[in-house]
């Protein structure tokens, strides 16, 4: 039988609960908000989770020096529950090292409480899977010194840009106006460029792929960051960040900055 391959670019497939209790992040009909993401909504809410997750994990996390001195890097898959009063419960963690699983834990466990999830306009529990990688930090005197990362706007200072990032073709518009533009080329990049693995089809590999990536003063793109449900899909969103043109960078207060950009790709096979 032939498969033919659909990509959604920005559009995640209908909703619906795997069981009655709790409902996954991948396919919940509202997701969970941070406070910096309330007022939006669908695949936007969804990245926005994902994004504010991956910052908070950055800002937060703190490397165990007895691993560090065994010279560990490692990937640390978690799993949680954020119930209808938005606060994190059912905490597991399952890595290579019990002090990266502790250290995973501990910061998951004190994320700040959120807007819960909801299904059908109810408040309900949410279950959410995201693997935290561990990689070694710089050396220092203070092993303890949370890893730092770079400063960027999130999306409501992002709304406040003198400019905003302008994609190759969106030249001379207004900030509104090329932000839709910069979506709309983006999308137009997915498409020309996308190419679904052939490994992942005959293996029946799907899923959605959220991909973060900031954009430096010279145009240039980097701190790529991806969460996927299969390293295949993440290498071919890889692929297709890594082909994008030079971008005319945001400015505020008359200098170039750096500004993030985020985006969700669905992988998905018809039969």
């Amino acid at each position: 039988m032939i498969k033919y391959i659909l990509l959604i670019i920005l559009c995640i497939s209908p909703s619906f609960g795997l069981s009655q209790d709790h409902y996954p992040l991948e396919t919940i009909e509202k997701a969970p908000a941070f406070k910096s993401c309330k007022g939006q909504s669908g695949d936007e809410l969804r990245a926005c989770f994902y994004r504010e997750f991956s910052s908070y994990v950055q800002q937060n996390l703190v490397y165990p020096p007895e691993v560090n001195l065994k010279n560990i890097n490692s990937r640390v898959y978690t799993s949680f529950m954020i119930d209808q009063k938005g606060k994190v419960v059912n905490v597991m963690a399952s890595g290579e090292h019990p002090s990266l699983e502790e250290e995973a834990i501990r910061l998951i466990t004190e994320l700040p409480k959120m807007s819960p999830g909801l299904q059908n306009g109810e408040k309900v529990t949410t279950s959410v899977n995201i693997p935290i990688q561990f990689g070694l930090p710089p050396k220092s005197n203070d092993l303890r010194k949370p890893l730092q990362r770079p400063a960027q706007f999130n999306d409501s200072i992002a709304a406040t840009l003198d400019r905003v990032p302008i994609f190759p073709g969106c030249e001379n518009l207004s900030n509104e106006d090329s932000r839709s533009c910069f979506n709309k080329k983006m999308q137009e990049h997915i498409r020309d460029n996308f190419r679904y693995p052939r490994m992942a089809q005959l293996k029946n590999i799907q899923g959605t792929v959220y991909a973060n990536f900031m954009i430096n003063i010279d145009g240039s793109i980097s701190d790529i960051s991806l969460i996927a449900p299969h390293q295949l899909l993440a290498d071919e969103t890889l692929r297709i960040i890594k082909l994008l043109p030079i971008i005319t960078p945001a400015m505020q207060e008359g200098r170039n900055v750096r500004a993030p950009f985020s985006f969700p790709i669905s992988f998905k096979l018809l039969n």
